[in-house]
């Protein structure tokens, strides 16, 4: 590791990052370390996106690739920018307090929208209790005959006569 702590610091230098290494960690699934460069205090990087990596095999310690905030292709910043912009720290203490405002507006929204699918759940099943109850105690009714001028097939009116109208 001391080896790979080393050759992290020779190319950071030669990269012209001023900060020093911050952290070390190794993925023991890929066989791979991991050089993180920060102030102390300053490990989410410019405006969250994290700070710059490089990584180095295990086994002999070779250069295997880096990780620069904000550089790559439009994939890469769209995918580095993801955890900044949920957490409202790409606006720092600003965009921190607007997400959680937003948070507490979400959870705001659903509560409400649960009570009113509730009440008027339960004001249906009211009525519908009512409207049951109302058809048993009742007797069955005979539907009214149609007036004379309507007829029965096509319900359609006819024009009414002049002693009709009077």
């Amino acid at each position: 590791m001391a080896d790979v702590l080393t050759q992290a610091r020779a190319e950071a230098a030669r990269r012209g990052w001023t900060a020093p290494a911050g952290a070390v960690s190794y993925a023991s699934l890929y066989g791979v370390y991991v050089v993180t460069f920060f102030e102390p205090g300053g490990d989410h990087g410019a405006a969250g996106v994290g700070p710059p990596a490089l990584y180095f095999d295990s086994a002999d310690a070779r250069y295997l690739g880096d990780r620069v905030p904000w550089q790559g292709t439009a994939g890469d910043i769209f995918l580095q920018v993801q955890f900044p912009l949920h957490s409202g720290r790409i606006a720092g203490i600003p965009g921190r307090i607007l997400i959680s405002c937003l948070g507490l507006v979400v959870a705001l929204l659903s509560t409400t929208g649960v009570v009113i699918w509730w009440q008027k759940r339960s004001a249906s099943m009211v009525i519908a209790s009512r409207a049951s109850r109302k058809a048993l105690a009742s007797p069955p009714t005979t539907p009214a005959p149609a007036p004379a001028h309507v007829h029965a097939r096509t319900l359609e009116a006819e024009p009414l006569s002049e002693a009709e109208l009077r």
